[in-house]
């Protein structure tokens, strides 16, 4: 049998329905009113919240479209500063070709050195490159201009260093023809059989040329080299103290030619020249006494 009515006020026991108890009722009509008040509670929350998000996301929707016009004018900027910046690099690349073109002289760096597509050109902005495939107008010619110029120098430097190298050979030929005329009329036969064999020293032989050459003046004091004894009395007198071991490689020894003479040593390169009966350069080698010979001899 079936109960009529609202069945919440109603349990089933078997197969029947029986009223609840006043109590019962009561719990569950409060729990039924605590349900829906906190359903429209979650509801009023919910709207709430929607339009505080709508009202959120309505203001980041405007600070977006904000940023986005201020990025549209930040890269308008950056492209008008890039472009003038661009303007102005190729001005200046192109009035340093055409200086570079214009004058002969001027050449690209040698390391590295020039190709046919590239170059590297030292200028007051630095070094600069100049590529044939990128750059435009008088600026691509600079790497194949600086290619033939930078092969003209390395064929002159080429042709020059077998110039000073066949003058040298001559010179020495020269010398060692001298020499070996001059051994066999005037050298030993010790020395004419080593120069037979080939063995004999071209520093002997200018020593031996040297003394039959000087044999006149030979009663004169020849120059000593005492730099070892002259770098160690300097030492001693300016520095305060005496250093025993001073070597060749402690002093560098250079001369350089005569600018005046004083009346001894130009009578003594007089004498000299007459006894000799050639003629020497004005270089002397003065010894501490003051007696010398040329610095051809010395």
């Amino acid at each position: 049998m079936r109960c009529k009515g609202s069945r919440s006020r109603f349990r089933r026991t078997g197969c029947t329905w029986s009223p609840l108890p006043a109590t019962a009722w009561r719990v569950s009509s409060c729990a039924r009113d605590t349900s829906s008040m906190r359903s429209s509670r979650l509801s009023a929350s919910i709207g709430r919240r929607s339009s505080t998000s709508r009202r959120r996301s309505t203001r980041l929707f405007r600070l977006a479209a904000r940023n986005h016009q201020l990025k549209r004018a930040y890269h308008a900027k950056r492209i008008i500063a890039r472009d003038e910046q661009s303007n102005t690099e190729r001005v200046r690349r192109t009035e340093i070709a055409s200086a570079f073109l214009a004058d002969p002289t001027q050449r690209a760096l040698t390391h590295p050195s020039p190709t046919p597509r590239r170059c590297y050109l030292a200028t007051r902005f630095g070094h600069l490159r100049f590529d044939r495939v990128v750059d435009r107008g008088p600026a691509r010619d600079v790497p194949r201009e600086a290619l033939r110029r930078f092969r003209a120098d390395v064929k002159a430097a080429r042709e020059r260093r077998a110039r000073e190298r066949a003058e040298h050979v001559r010179l020495r030929d020269e010398r060692w023809t001298t020499m070996t005329a001059w051994v066999a009329e005037h050298g030993t036969p010790d020395q004419q059989a080593r120069l037979a064999a080939g063995l004999l020293l071209p520093s002997e032989v200018r020593e031996a040329m040297a003394d039959e050459a000087f044999r006149a003046p030979a009663d004169r004091p020849r120059y000593t080299h005492d730099g070892v004894e002259q770098m160690r009395a300097h030492v001693q007198q300016w520095a305060g103290r005496t250093r025993h071991h001073v070597t060749e490689r402690d002093f560098v020894v250079f001369g350089h030619p005569v600018r005046t003479v004083t009346t001894r040593q130009w009578t003594l390169l007089q004498e000299i020249r007459a006894a000799v009966r050639t003629h020497t350069s004005p270089c002397i080698c003065v010894s501490s006494s003051g007696a010398g010979i040329p610095a051809s001899r010395a």
